[in-house]
C-alpha cells in the first residue's frame, strides 16, 4: 500500500465513475490550477507533495501521461512561517507549469503556485465532448481539503453541484484525515476480500517517473514521456 490517498477521496471516486460512465463523452482536456506548500530541506516541495498528489488523483481518474513538457522556477525569494513573523529563505521553485498529453490524447494543462492565493486555491477541470466536470477545494491539497464536485453535461447551460452519493464513503471520519481514514479502509477490504482497492509500489514508481519527468523537463527544456 502507497501513501496516495488523493485517490481515495469519496469525490475522486466520483469523479472516476462518472468519466467511466461517459457522463462527459471523451475527455478532451483536463485542467489543474492549485495552491501549495514548499519546503525542501523535508522534502515536501510544491512539486512533490501538492502537485504530485493532485496529480495523481488526476490520472487515476483519467489515465497516465504520454509526454509533457514542463517550466520551473522560484519567484519568491523568502517565506513567512504561518502563526510567526520569522521569515525564512525560499529553498525550491514555487511555480509549476506542466503541458502535454494524456495517454488518451487529451491535452493536460497543470499549474501549481506557492503559498496560499486570495483567488483560486484548487481548480480542476475535466472537458469532454458531451460534459464538463469541475472540482475545486479551500486549499490546494487534494488528499487533505474537502473536494466539491461540479458537473453539467447535454443541454444543461452550467455546472451544477454534484453531491457525493454515500457508496464512494467507506468511514464516518470527518475533516483533514478523512482520506487517510479511507485509503486504511480500502487497504482493510483489500485484505479481508482480495480486493485491490489500495494503490501500489508500482503506482508510487508511475507517480515519481511522472514527477522526475517533470523536473527533467524544466531543467533540459526538451519533452519527456511521462512514465
Amino acid at each position: 500500500m502507497a501513501g496516495l490517498q488523493a485517490r481515495s477521496a469519496p469525490p475522486v471516486l466520483y469523479v472516476r465513475d462518472l468519466v467511466r460512465q461517459g457522463y462527459v463523452g471523451e475527455v478532451l482536456s483536463t485542467t489543474l490550477i492549485g495552491s501549495g506548500m514548499n519546503d525542501k530541506k523535508n522534502g515536501a516541495t510544491l512539486l512533490s507533495i501538492a502537485l504530485g498528489h493532485a496529480a495523481d488523483a488526476l490520472c487515476y481518474c483519467l489515465g497516465e501521461v504520454r509526454e509533457l513538457s514542463a517550466t520551473m522556477t522560484m519567484r519568491r525569494k523568502s517565506f513567512t512561517i504561518a502563526g510567526t513573523d520569522e521569515s525564512r529563505p525560499m529553498n525550491a521553485d514555487d511555480q509549476v507549469c506542466v503541458g502535454g498529453l494524456l495517454e488518451g490524447g487529451a491535452a493536460l494543462s497543470i499549474h501549481y503556485r506557492g503559498g496560499r492565493s486570495r483567488g483560486t486555491n484548487l481548480l480542476w477541470e475535466i472537458n469532454g465532448t458531451e460534459g464538463d466536470l469541475q472540482v475545486t477545494a479551500d486549499g490546494g491539497q487534494a488528499q487533505i481539503f474537502e473536494l466539491t464536485v461540479r458537473g453539467g453535461k447535454g443541454a444543461q447551460s452550467s455546472l451544477e453541484v454534484l453531491p457525493v452519493p454515500q457508496q464512494y464513503r467507506s468511514s464516518p471520519l470527518q475533516g483533514p484525515a478523512t482520506n487517510v481514514a479511507q485509503a486504511y479502509a480500502r487497504f482493510a477490504r483489500d485484505y479481508r476480500e482480495g480486493t485491490h482497492l489500495c494503490p501500489t509500489f508500482e503506482d508510487a514508481v508511475t507517480r515519481h517517473r511522472m514527477l522526475d519527468a517533470i523536473e527533467k523537463a524544466a531543467a533540459t527544456g526538451q519533452r519527456q514521456t511521462g512514465r
